[in-house]
């Protein structure tokens, strides 16, 4: 069992949080500009990442084998790019057309990313830290994106995503929440 977290300078204080959650493994994120492999001691095992935009892929793939992006252009990093992973593709500022949502992920990005074996994050703490109306849109862009991540069986994540230790859930919590969903249990990896 796994969780990705995006630290600032308070490593010490989620593996500590992680640890009561029952993780095995934690995964902390980092901006390219502050990647930098650190050890840490912990019973738990820890892995690091990079947090990259559109531009900085190729930068990162080089420094980490776990790349999550943030972009506001999936198709054009699903094309260009294998092995990373989409993140919060469903916080898009754009409003929603009329009879769909604004997800940020259709039927050809979906095919294009399990061709090339790139998975899709879907973000706990999005949601937990939006406040009303922004929730409920982010939330039904989640099922649209899970019933399209479902259908051309792409590989998905679920983590919290948490920048602050007690934005953590306890696996359970993140596999129910998202089942609730409609995320099947066999569809999710991790790293």
């Amino acid at each position: 069992m796994q969780d990705i977290v995006i630290p600032n300078k308070n490593e010490n204080e989620f593996i500590k949080v992680a640890e009561k959650l029952g993780y095995d493994e934690l995964i902390f994120l980092y901006k390219l500009k502050d990647f930098k492999k650190k050890e840490f001691k912990s019973n738990i095992k820890i892995k690091q990442g990079i947090l990259a935009y559109d531009k900085e892929i190729k930068k990162a793939q080089h420094k980490s084998n776990i790349v999550m992006v943030k972009t506001s252009n999936p198709r054009g990093v699903v094309e260009s790019n294998k092995n990373i992973i989409l993140k919060s593709l469903e916080t898009d500022k754009s409003k929603d057309f009329m009879h769909q949502r604004r997800s940020n992920f259709n039927q050809v990005i979906a095919t294009l990313a399990t061709k090339n074996k790139i998975k899709i994050a879907f973000s706990f703490n999005d949601l937990l830290n939006a406040t009303e109306p922004k929730r409920s849109i982010i939330l039904g862009r989640l099922k649209e994106n899970i019933k399209l991540v479902r259908k051309y069986k792409t590989e998905a994540i679920i983590a919290s995503f948490a920048t602050e230790p007690y934005e953590m859930r306890s696996r359970s919590d993140l596999k129910s929440f998202f089942s609730n969903l409609g995320l099947n249990s066999s569809q999710i990896t991790e790293l």
